[in-house]
Order: C-alpha cells, then sequence, then structure tokens
C-alpha cells in the first residue's frame, strides 16, 4: 500500500486526507461509479479522487545533480594574490599603505611574529562575540599553525547558510527556476544560462557584512572569493515546486595590496600586523581557504 502524507492507495483508488471527510474502511470490492461495499476493518476518513493520485514527481528536461550557477571565479585558486606569502621585501613594504605608510614605524618589521599574533588574538576576543566567535579564533590558529590548505567548520556553514544574505540570492535563484518550468514539469530552457544571466544583474553573492563585523565574519570572512550552486533535487506537484540547492562557498583568508594600500585598513593595528605577517618575507605566515558547504532546501 503507497503511502504519503497527503493520502495513500488502497483497494485501487486514492484515499487523499482533507476536509471533506467520510467514514470507511481500508477493505472494499471497490467500483468506479462509488466508494466501495465496505467491510469493517479499521476506521479512516478522507475522500476519493479519481484518476492518478496527487504525489511529487520529478521534474524532466534535465540530469540532475546539476550545476545551476558558479562565478568566474574557480575554486581552489591558489594563485590569487591574497593567498601569496613571503613575497615582499622590506623596500617593497615601506611602498605600501596609502594613509599610513609602513615606513612610518619601522619597528613593526622588526617585532617577532608572536607580537603580531597576540595583536590579531586581542582584536579577536574583543570583536568576535556570540555564536560565531570560535571561528575566528581558529582561523587565527589555523594561520599561526602556517599549515595553509583549506579550512572547514560546520558552524561557518551554518552562518552562511542561514544568513539574510544566503536567503535573498537563493529566493533569486528559485524564481527563476519556478519561471523556467512548465505545467508538464519540464524545463524549457537552458536553464543554467538563464540563471547565471539573472544573477549576475540582479544578485548579491553571500556574504557577511552588518552586525558581522561583531562578530568577527564580517572581518574573517566578509565578501567571498567563489560560488557553486548544484541543484541536487527538484520535483513538482500540480503547480508547486520543491527541490535543494547544494552550495559550495569559498573565501581566502588572506590579503592582498589593495586591502591596506588605500581602504583605510592600513590604519588599524590588527590589518598591519595580519598582512606583514602574511607578506613580509622575514615572517611569511600562509594564508588559507576558507570553505562552506551546505544545502538550501525550498
Amino acid at each position: 500500500m503507497g503511502q504519503d502524507h497527503n493520502g495513500e492507495w488502497w483497494n485501487g483508488g486514492w484515499q487523499r486526507w482533507g476536509k471533506s471527510e467520510w467514514k470507511g474502511e481500508k477493505a472494499s470490492s471497490f467500483r468506479p461509479d462509488d466508494r466501495g461495499s465496505v467491510t469493517l476493518i479499521e476506521p479512516a476518513k478522507g475522500y476519493w479522487v479519481d484518476g492518478e493520485p496527487d504525489y511529487w514527481k520529478p521534474v524532466t528536461g534535465l540530469t540532475l545533480p546539476f550545476e545551476i550557477y558558479h562565478t568566474k571565479r574557480e575554486m581552489d585558486d591558489y594563485s590569487a594574490d591574497d593567498l601569496q606569502s613571503g613575497d615582499r621585501s622590506r623596500s617593497e613594504m615601506s611602498e605600501i599603505g596609502m594613509f599610513y605608510n609602513f615606513a612610518i614605524n619601522p619597528d613593526e618589521l622588526a617585532y617577532p611574529a608572536s607580537w603580531h599574533f597576540n595583536i590579531m588574538k586581542a582584536s579577536a576576543e574583543v570583536a568576535a562575540w556570540g555564536e560565531y566567535a570560535p571561528v575566528v579564533r581558529e582561523m587565527i590558529a589555523r594561520f599561526e599553525s602556517n599549515v595553509g590548505g583549506t579550512y572547514k567548520s560546520e558552524l561557518l556553514d551554518k552562518a552562511i547558510l542561514e544568513h539574510k544574505t544566503t536567503g535573498k540570492f537563493s529566493q533569486d535563484i528559485i524564481n527563476v527556476i519556478r519561471g523556467e518550468v512548465d505545467e508538464r514539469g519540464v524545463v524549457i530552457s537552458n536553464l543554467k544560462d538563464v540563471v547565471t544571466s539573472y544573477v549576475n544583474q540582479n544578485s548579491i553573492l553571500p556574504k557577511f557584512n552588518d552586525n558581522d563585523w561583531f562578530n568577527g565574519l564580517g572581518a574573517a570572512v566578509h565578501d567571498v572569493y567563489a560560488v557553486q550552486v548544484t541543484l541536487t533535487k527538484l520535483e513538482f506537484k500540480g503547480k508547486e515546486l520543491r527541490g535543494t540547492l547544494s552550495y559550495k562557498i569559498q573565501d581566502h583568508f588572506g590579503l592582498d595590496r589593495p586591502d591596506v594600500d588605500g581602504k583605510g585598513f592600513e590604519n588599524t593595528i590588527t590589518y598591519r600586523s595580519w598582512f606583514l605577517l602574511q607578506r613580509y618575507e622575514k615572517y611569511g605566515y600562509k594564508p588559507f581557504i576558507s570553505e562552506m558547504r551546505f544545502d538550501y532546501d525550498f
């Protein structure tokens, strides 16, 4: 006997639960023109629906999983400038910093690495609070361990999944999908091209902003580097659609020259220490990729 949350098959008919109720039994000699001759076995209520039952069916016209969106920037891009380390000499460092040149305080270049890491840790204690504070501290610890590679965290996944920018970005994609599936449940276009065109012109990628500067994620992640969205489930029932968008997002825990050369961040000791630890040849600590993965159901 097939069953879902809307009703169930029995004796050749479909019984759907709803406001229009009848009381009968789950055993009968079913006839097309009535509800069957009932033998009392098990009380039940619902109403009969002639023909095919109303249930969720796969949308056709594409093969899942289906990559529905990808930024121009690629994943695992270790050639990016903000993932370089130990590539600036003392003379090069003295040329950086529009609002506060690194040559102004040459002692900064002479301090041990531990001094600069203490600056970053102290800033995290002040600026990173609440549920996601451990993420920022873990990132600084990884940076100090000098292992590079990729950082992953279930807490970071949760933070970006629940963020309002992710909800808005996902809804933009979902709205496009709804417009490209016809009443038969068939995709009628090159879905990736349509989604990509719309998103690139109208949407903002998921990011940490606003109050995230107070939980640390605005500084540790902020804008993301690359986004991949894969459609892993898509079903229809009448005019309804449901599915799953599977996300892979990457950012870089690292700084490039523009970060500390005109944006004003060079005025803060935290960013100055961070840039020195990463880019100055005396230190050369490795930055790393921060990766977030999650499913968004609709």
